[in-house]
């Protein structure tokens, strides 16, 4: 799994690097101006579920700490993950490592003559994911980001007729979002 993230890691960076401007030296950046923000975010599998709110901290103009909580499909997710922001003064790429935990349900269906393959249990992730990020002059900020999760620490309980086909199959899940925010 650990050459999986690295694969990752490498083609968000070739993708995301080459495309971010450098920062312009006499103005200064919208992420250090407005250093806090308060995100709600909408994705399908990430570390906050399908819905949650985020709060993130710039803490230098490369480098953000987020905190958050949201409903995945199967409970409740908590994460925390810090951000690597590389950009101009009101945009950037966003590449972060971090690490969640929650429900986590999955169901792996047959076609013929087999009981359907279920896991479920409480899990922590570590999470890598890319993005990109906009932030107006007004607060407003918006961030999309691609990202995957692999499960690290955590029982996950199957039943069913296909548990060790599935097994390791379910510990790793890609994911996708969008937040927007407030900035202040």
């Amino acid at each position: 799994m650990p050459r999986r993230l690295s694969r990752l890691a490498v083609l968000v960076s070739s993708l995301i690097l080459p495309a971010v401007r450098a920062a312009a030296a006499d103005e200064p950046s919208l992420f250090t101006q407005h250093p806090t923000t308060v995100y709600a975010q909408l994705g399908l599998g990430t570390p906050l579920g399908w819905g949650g709110v985020e709060l993130e901290q710039t803490v230098t103009s490369f480098l953000a700490l987020s905190a958050g909580a949201g409903m995945g499909f199967a409970g409740p997710q908590v994460a925390f993950m810090p951000r690597l922001r590389l950009g101009n003064r009101d945009s950037a790429g966003v590449f972060g490592i971090g690490v969640s935990y929650g429900n986590y349900r999955r169901t792996e269906t047959c076609l013929f003559d087999c009981a359907p393959t279920y896991f479920d249990g409480k899990v922590a992730w570590a999470n890598i994911e890319g993005g990109v990020e906009h932030r107006w002059n007004a607060g407003l900020t918006l961030r999309v980001f691609v990202g995957l999760g692999h499960v690290v620490a955590g029982q996950l309980s199957c039943t069913g007729d296909s548990c060790t086909t599935y097994r390791e199959q379910v510990r790793t899940l890609p994911y996708v979002g969008a937040a927007v925010g407030w900035s202040f």
